[in-house]
């Protein structure tokens, strides 16, 4: 496992970091909010208990709200830190694959500490491998949900485009403030 480590990209194995080229800053992230989260970051913040379910449907509700305002078609879905799920719901009218999306999205975020997008990013810079890597769900709409500066689970949303996915799960975020 060990040897495996070395030979995944520096998001998920740090000791493989190097600098970015200068012209890769410069360059806006696809979905809103990704610029957010540097590596760096991302793996200093620790787990903490486990999203209540109560909190769950809070961040749920308000996201479906959002989505049906918008008239999409979502599923959401919301884990622990561990990625097992806590509550999920999906919308009239969703595709039949979009639960299992919304929750590989949302298990992809929490287990990784990471917006999902940022594994789009990687893909779609030339990193195709990284789709493979297991549990990692490289589409934007799922988010880690951080508490009091842990990690209490994730949220992924699915059924419409990357982009509305991104939208209806950062206001599931936004309500956990």
């Amino acid at each position: 496992m060990i040897a495996a480590l070395a030979l995944l990209p520096a998001f998920v194995n740090p000791a493989n970091a190097q600098p970015a080229p200068p012209a890769a800053a410069a360059t806006a992230p696809p979905y809103p909010g990704s610029e957010r989260w540097s590596c760096a970051f991302c793996f200093d913040i620790p787990y903490g208990a486990a999203i209540p379910l109560q909190r769950a449907k809070e961040l749920a509700l308000a996201a479906e709200t959002f989505a049906k305002n918008k008239g999409w078609a979502e599923a959401i879905v919301v884990v622990d830190t561990a990625g097992e799920v806590v509550l999920s719901e999906k919308m009239d009218g969703i595709m039949n694959g979009g639960y299992d999306i919304a929750a590989a999205k949302a298990k992809s975020a929490a287990r990784f500490r990471r917006p999902t997008s940022v594994f789009q990013n990687f893909v779609d810079g030339g990193h195709p491998s990284l789709a493979f890597v297991p549990g990692i769900m490289p589409a934007g709409g799922g988010f880690p949900l951080v508490s009091a500066g842990k990690v209490i689970g994730g949220i992924g949303c699915s059924g419409e485009s990357g982009n509305q996915d991104v939208q209806t799960c950062q206001v599931g975020v936004d309500a956990l403030k």
